[in-house]
């Protein structure tokens, strides 16, 4: 099985023309998970071309010799960090953490990052006290959007925006089969732009739990 640093130098140099980034990767249980990302927020039109992209270059070059599906989105508005990086890039967001069970006090925690520092991120909790958390000792994070008269525009990394997440999935072989994007946005972060192929595919809104 081709390791995630392999699939990125793969796939870095193929969606560098369309002027988009990888935000993350994953390959697990014969899915590939490719988020991708710009400056200003990614659309539904790049994640198709990414896609055809990635899927007849991995036809020709086959680095993945099992059956496999080739999963492209953008990030969403309410995104997860998996990596320090993840954490850099959202700074002064809020965040919804879930920490692993050997960590000390609360496991759920909600707070705005104030710094990363050499695997150590500094929230600023409700109250105003100051919690630092080990990456080390995350289970689950990602950002957290305030709908409503609450909400603040500062709280949004770069990259969300009103086109919220688009996805877009493929097979293993041919390229892939567009169906009929969802373009409505709503007032919650599951109402996000989405388009279909025949394998029907979904944008993870769910709650950190």
């Amino acid at each position: 099985m081709p390791t995630p640093e392999k699939l990125l130098s793969l796939i870095e140099p193929i969606i560098e023309p369309i002027d988009a980034e990888i935000y993350d990767l994953e390959y697990t249980g014969g899915v590939l998970k490719v988020t991708l990302d710009r400056e200003g927020g990614i659309d539904l039109e790049t994640i198709a071309e990414a896609t055809r992209r990635i899927s007849r270059e991995f036809d020709l070059l086959d680095p993945i010799s099992s059956k496999y599906t080739l999963e492209v989105s953008s990030p969403g508005l309410e995104r997860v960090l998996r990596t320090e990086d993840h954490w850099r890039r959202a700074m002064g967001s809020l965040v919804q953490v879930k920490l692993k069970r050997h960590a000390e006090g609360e496991r759920r925690v909600d707070g705005e990052i104030r710094s990363i520092e050499e695997g150590v991120a500094t929230l600023a909790l409700d109250g105003g006290e100051l919690l630092q958390v080990h990456l080390d000792d995350v289970d689950r994070a990602k950002t957290r959007l305030l709908w409503g008269p609450e909400a603040r525009t500062s709280q949004s990394p770069s990259g969300g925006g009103k086109r919220g997440a688009a996805n877009y999935q493929a097979g293993k072989k041919g390229a892939a089969n567009s169906g009929a994007a969802q373009s409505e946005v709503g007032a919650s972060p599951s109402n996000t732009p989405m388009a279909e192929t025949k394998k029907s595919s979904t944008s993870d809104t769910s709650e950190v739990s």
